[in-house]
């Protein structure tokens, strides 16, 4: 008696080339994940960004004041 007959599917497909692109993205951001270039990179990145919008944002409230001050000179 066989366990699997012919009409069942296995339970882990490693022939399905959904399972295969799985195994190589999932093996792709193993490798960036642990390449201590890339970590610094994307550290590096995200402080950019949050510097840039942290200024951005600086600039915004002194622009709100600015208007405020305005509005309160001319009445």
């Amino acid at each position: 008696m066989s366990v699997n007959s012919n009409n069942e599917k296995p339970f882990l497909p490693v022939t399905s080339p959904s399972f295969i692109k799985g195994v190589l993205i999932g093996a792709g951001i193993a490798y960036l994940a642990t390449n201590k270039t890339v970590q610094q990179a994307v550290i590096s990145g995200a402080v950019r960004t949050f510097s840039f919008f942290q200024s951005s944002f600086e600039e915004m409230k002194e622009k709100i004041q600015d208007v405020k001050a305005e509005m309160s000179n001319e009445d």
